[in-house]
């Protein structure tokens, strides 16, 4: 197993900044979100880091992609790091989805039943399949190492929780929130840093 986990969200989207759900959306970062990579690519210039996945979507790779520069790595892409795909509700504004798509909106969100596909999309079990089958394979091929990951807020989650059990926070990760999980003597994973945006703030 890694030893250390780096979880990173992708920086800024024009969907982003509209509100809007993006899912499989394969939208590029806007000016401020190639901005925001930038600084959090200088914040991890001196981070130690072996191996770097990222979501094969577009704003996720730009992000990697800035970090990679500057720990000299190359970006391993995999599909299975994507967001959920939302169906219907991909460039729909948050607050219009819940208006025109209240009964939709409420199988993917207000709903226990993880294998709901009503809109389309993925259900939330097909999200969870995908990443636990790449939990799998970094942990048999990166024994003791520091492994980044550039995701989505919703798939960073679904990491979390596979890792520490007893996380339960229903937050919102901020764009290129940095959150660290390291393992501890009895190789489960602890939480060292949360959310962190700092590196915005220089």
């Amino acid at each position: 197993m890694p030893k250390k986990i780096i979880l990173i969200r992708h920086g800024e989207t024009e969907y982003n900044r509209q509100k809007k759900w993006q899912g499989w959306s394969d939208v590029p970062l806007n000016k401020a979100g190639r901005k925001q990579a930038q600084l959090l690519a200088h914040r991890l210039k001196h981070e130690v880091i072996d191996v770097l996945y990222t979501s094969d979507l577009k704003r996720a790779v730009e992000t990697a992609r800035a970090i990679a520069k500057s720990v000299n790595l190359q970006v391993i892409k995999t599909k299975k790091l994507r967001e959920r795909n939302i169906g219907i509700l991909e460039g729909v504004n948050f607050q219009e989805s819940v208006e025109k798509y209240k009964d939709i909106f409420d199988g993917l969100f207000g709903s226990h039943d993880e294998s709901f596909k009503g809109h389309g999309g993925e259900s939330v079990k097909e999200v969870k399949q995908r990443i636990k089958e790449l939990w799998n394979e970094i942990r048999a091929e990166h024994q003791v190492k520091i492994v980044a990951i550039v995701t989505h807020g919703g798939t960073k989650h679904h990491i979390i929780r596979l890792l520490v059990t007893d996380f339960l926070q229903d937050m919102q990760f901020g764009n290129t929130a940095i959150t660290i999980l390291k393992k501890d003597r009895d190789g489960a994973y602890q939480i060292t840093l949360l959310s962190d945006i700092s590196h915005l703030q220089e």
